[in-house]
């Protein structure tokens, strides 16, 4: 079968007969070269509803991690580990947090519930991570409820009903944690090898912060407001993963949200709210490192195609892409392997008995 480029002219379209380089390829160059957007918008729609999916039904999915031994952290450790969890991410947590482990043992580690931790998770939690921290999410309102001024919660909605990220990964970090040196780490992160730099900052206790790049939907408004960022900004910024030392005022914080509120005080309930605020803060820091600057393709996106991610020091599968190309459970399932033999870890390589996608 014959694939065919069609090309648009003042006749209109016409066919332009092209070999595919093998017939089972001949319809996706068709599809692809006639541009259909209602095709595109299928495809789409199917992946999107594939990843929904997955991502539901994530512990079964990644339960292998169940089946590897504990690590013991060091509850009195200088250095805190902080994750916002929710139930359904628990064992995708903690693959993540012990592909990291294994490299940087010597932290502290808090886990913030978001409120749906059972108490099932929590025994799993502990049993997995002896000395870990667990933190519910009516202890956390509570305390933020007794120490914000009522200058700041003026311009918040209730604690009860602020978004989850503004609540517990900005809020209760700042009150809660102060003076503290943490590092954010989401549930969705796998790590292939020891982190330059982040290993060298835990263990020397070096002043500086870290973060990697990102993007934000929220670039304009905060360009608007006149939060432009000369080292760190907050086109460029993702808070799934970095690390500072807790030195944030409260009246510095107050002051971030209230010009928010002004601006659009519907920007507070953002998905994204959160990772733009602790953009501005790092850029009052002083010195930020970003790990990409270190290392090309330091954090690898999910988006990325298996032979780039493999390559990398870490990778980060985002929600909206997850699951592209299944490269989240392939990598997933070498890592629980070296897990199980107490492997350090080197940049895995693809699974021959896996088909790579193009």
């Amino acid at each position: 079968m014959l694939a065919c480029k069609f090309a648009c002219g003042a006749g209109g379209f016409r066919r332009v007969p092209q070999l595919p380089p093998n017939p089972e390829q001949s319809l996706v160059i068709l599809l692809d070269n006639m541009q259909v957007q209602p095709i595109r918008r299928l495809k789409s729609a199917i992946f999107r509803a594939f990843n929904r999916v997955l991502q539901a039904n994530s512990n079964t999915l990644f339960c292998s991690v169940l089946k590897t031994p504990p690590i013991t952290v060091n509850s009195s450790a200088d250095n805190v580990v902080y994750t916002l969890l929710h139930q359904r991410h628990l064992c995708a947590y903690l693959l993540g947090v012990k592909s990291f482990l294994r490299f940087c043992p010597n932290v502290a580690v808090i886990v913030q519930s978001d409120g749906t931790l059972t108490p099932s998770a929590l025994d799993t939690i502990s049993m997995h991570l002896p000395g870990v921290e667990v933190r519910s999410r009516g202890d956390s309102v509570e305390l933020l409820s007794q120490e914000l001024p009522s200058s700041t919660l003026r311009f918040l909605p209730p604690l009860e009903e602020c978004h989850v990220l503004l609540l517990l990964k900005l809020l209760s970090v700042v009150v809660g944690l102060r003076k503290r040196r943490l590092i954010f780490f989401d549930s969705d992160m796998l790590f292939f090898r020891s982190p330059p730099h982040v290993v060298g900052w835990v263990n020397e206790n070096l002043s500086s912060c870290f973060y990697s790049d990102g993007g934000s939907r929220l670039t304009k408004p905060f360009h608007e407001m006149g939060f432009v960022g000369e080292n760190v900004d907050v086109s460029n910024f993702n808070s799934g993963f970095l690390g500072f030392t807790n030195n944030v005022g409260v009246d510095q914080l107050s002051d971030i949200i209230a010009r928010i509120y002004y601006y659009d005080k519907s920007l507070l309930s953002n998905w994204e709210i959160e990772q733009a605020i602790w953009s501005v803060l790092f850029g009052s820091f002083g010195q930020c490192v970003n790990l990409d600057e270190i290392e090309k393709d330091y954090v690898a996106s999910g988006y990325w195609p298996m032979k780039r991610i493999q390559n990398s020091v870490m990778a980060h599968f985002v929600g909206s892409v997850r699951f592209r190309n299944l490269n989240y459970p392939r990598l997933a399932r070498r890592v629980v392997s070296e897990l199980k033999r107490g492997c350090i870890g080197t940049p895995p390589q693809l699974n021959p008995s896996l088909p790579e996608e193009q």
